[in-house]
């Protein structure tokens, strides 16, 4: 299981799930893929889940996989200044091979949510969750004391703390792609 990708929909309760799969083994692999949502750092707090038939050519395959999980709790922002709840969830992904030699997983943080741009008029607004959300961000220039490249996690958590308290509720990151550490 070499990448899970979870794509949102317009409808915030369901999410597609991309699996890329990838076979070094030189023969085609047949099994089953057990697809599960559960909470963030809590594997036993399963939302969903399915398993389906898999195979997997000589090199590799992308196996797509709707989920509705209506009790999900969305990502929400309540005012311009204040982040309600991220409600991060997991999405854990396992492959099995019909003789069960070949077993390998993965997992991927994400959360419900749906952001689009509608418009009022001739008035273009952002929306969150179908609610209308206001964007302030600063600028981030990526740049930590203690070797420059990369926050530790207490730095990661300051910056975001100052941001938050500051009436930010979005982080614009200059130069590069975010080291993980921002987004945990």
């Amino acid at each position: 299981v070499s990448d899970i990708y979870v794509q949102n929909q317009p409808d915030p309760k369901k999410v597609k799930i991309i699996t890329t799969l990838e076979n070094y083994t030189g023969t085609n692999q047949n099994g089953e893929l057990t697809v599960s949502i559960h909470e963030r750092s809590n594997p036993k707090a399963v939302l969903w889940n399915k398993t389906i038939p898999a195979s997997v050519s000589n090199s590799s395959e992308i196996i797509t996989v709707d989920a509705h999980v209506p009790q999900a709790n969305l990502w929400e922002i309540t005012t311009h200044k204040e982040i309600k709840s991220t409600n991060l969830y997991e999405v854990t992904v396992q492959f099995s091979s019909d003789n069960k030699r070949i077993v390998d997983n993965n997992t991927q943080r994400f959360g419900f949510r749906w952001f689009d741009v509608g418009e009022k008029g001739k008035d273009k607004r952002f929306y969150l969750n179908g609610k209308r959300v206001f964007i302030t961000a600063a600028m981030t220039r990526g740049f930590w004391p203690t070797n420059g490249m990369f926050p530790t996690p207490d730095m990661a958590k300051r910056e975001m703390n100052i941001l938050f308290e500051m009436g930010f509720n979005l982080m614009n990151l200059h130069r590069a792609i975010g080291p993980p550490r921002e987004f945990n």
